[in-house]
């Protein structure tokens, strides 16, 4: 198999951009904490008091508390089916072990006892919460998912693309004025076999922009909506196009396993997630799509973000909740590794300039025994351990911290908590997003946000 080195991230051919753009060059108005943020999304409500926040208590957690790490309290949960979990990297220069989840934890900070809408009512349900996670808020369509508006605002000038990998639910969400900044949707298995080709850009681009922009004000309402976001997909196939055909991200298949990029190949971030890598093989999806994300992070994209689901288990959770969960803190722990293994362009880890969050739409009931009659867990009701969630957040210089702590039955000690919208307002902050724009999204003082200002204490 060929072994393709390469020490360059495309800079040249992501510079002749074309005439749209997918973000706005407006001045930051402060420095910037991090360049880089990683968005780890599990879908359908993750049970967060059997998980990094874990519980004593049987009916919030059924698996039981394995111990603390660092400020935080892990569940047997995360490492319940042992037999799935690979920890060998050969590929690496020293042949090392990735650390464990309990290892990797040590350097963890986290939101304790997180609420989409603070002492008010909640539906509990994913109609309800998916959008107050991705948004913010529930029954404002207009409202931008958390990825949109950071591509709007620290997008336009990345080497790389503001993405998902898999299903993050509505943080990529683009309606209105907002659709020209939707993240690209990526997968593995469904990448350009080679840049696109197009017309000169001194002659047939401007005619064909002319013909867009002329079919774009001919609409209105939605007709516009899909006209803009077709623009968008152009554009992006126009800026990106040479990256997204690159080998380097086409982590899925077997032929690409030795390229690299700056001496990390395929094959490195594969076995980095745990995957099972051979000639001919690559691995379970996930860890694919996980090494897809490290890698757009390596190649210049300023968010990614990366799903993992369903973790909706209303029956079944019981038997097929630990392989899930076991994946996802394998993958977090991979992550880590890789991020602090690979280096910048100034020699130095990304995991020092890249912040990784973990997000859900809620957590889960705490049925008596630990299951209902199904062998699973819901949400809805007056039930405290769904409504408040946790988040993990490490990377780019985190102190390992825990903000709203939460007691055995999960009510945050404080009796409030912290609300979504400061958890949206700081990880915008922190990239750089200019306060005035933060406070159009998520207003400082409101129900919806009491604080009135973004967690910064994460990062004394």
């Amino acid at each position: 198999m060929t072994h393709v080195r390469r020490r360059t991230i495309l800079a040249g051919a992501l510079a002749t951009a074309g005439a749209l753009t997918l973000g706005s060059r407006r001045a930051r108005a402060d420095t910037p904490r991090f360049s880089r943020i990683l968005v780890y999304n599990t879908s359908g409500g993750l049970r967060s008091t059997a998980a990094f926040n874990a519980k004593p208590q049987g009916d919030l957690n059924p698996w039981g508390v394995a111990g603390t790490s660092g400020v935080l309290t892990l569940g047997n949960l995360l490492t319940s089916v042992p037999a799935q979990l690979r920890y060998a990297a050969p590929s690496w220069p020293g042949a090392p072990t990735v650390p464990s989840i309990g290892a990797a934890a040590q350097s963890f900070a986290m939101v304790g006892g997180c609420d989409h809408s603070p002492g008010l009512y909640r539906q509990g349900d994913h109609p309800d919460d998916v959008p107050r996670m991705g948004t913010g808020y529930f029954g404002k369509p207009s409202a931008p998912g958390l990825i949109t508006a950071l591509n709007r605002y620290i997008g336009a000038d990345a080497a790389g693309p503001v993405a998902m990998v898999g299903g993050i639910g509505m943080l990529g969400t683009a309606v209105a004025d907002w659709v020209s900044a939707a993240p690209v949707q990526l997968e593995y298995y469904g990448l350009p076999p080679a840049p696109p080709s197009g017309g000169s850009p001194t002659v047939g681009r401007p005619i064909e922009d002319a013909l867009d922009e002329r079919l774009r004000a001919g609409r209105r309402s939605l007709a516009r909506g899909r006209v803009e976001a077709y623009g968008a997909t152009k554009e992006a196939l126009r800026r990106f196009g040479p990256l997204l055909a690159d080998p380097a991200l086409k982590i899925g298949n077997p032929i690409h396993l030795d390229v690299d990029v700056a001496g990390i190949s395929n094959r490195m971030l594969l076995e980095a997630m745990g995957n099972e890598v051979s000639d001919t093989a690559t691995g379970a999806p996930m860890g694919i799509r996980a090494a897809m994300a490290v890698r757009l992070l390596q190649m210049g994209s300023p968010v990614v973000g990366l799903g993992l689901g369903s973790f909706d288990f209303h029956d079944a959770e019981n038997v097929n909740g630990p392989p899930i969960y076991t994946l996802y803190a394998r993958l977090i722990a991979g992550i880590h590794f890789a991020l602090a293994n690979i280096l910048d362009e100034d020699g130095a880890p990304l995991l020092d300039s890249t912040l990784v969050v973990t997000t859900s739409e809620c957590s889960r009931t705490a049925p008596v025994g630990g299951f209902n009659d199904a062998g699973g867990s819901d949400h809805g009701a007056s039930d405290p351990a769904w409504r408040w969630q946790s988040h993990v957040v490490f990377g780019a210089g985190v102190t390992p911290k825990v903000l709203a702590p939460t007691g055995d039955d999960n009510v945050p000690l404080d009796g409030v908590g912290a609300s979504t919208h400061a958890l949206l307002a700081t990880l915008c902050q922190g990239a750089g997003v200019p306060t005035d724009a933060i406070a159009q999204l998520w207003p400082p003082g409101t129900d919806l946000y009491p604080e009135a200002a973004p967690m910064m204490e994460l990062f004394d």
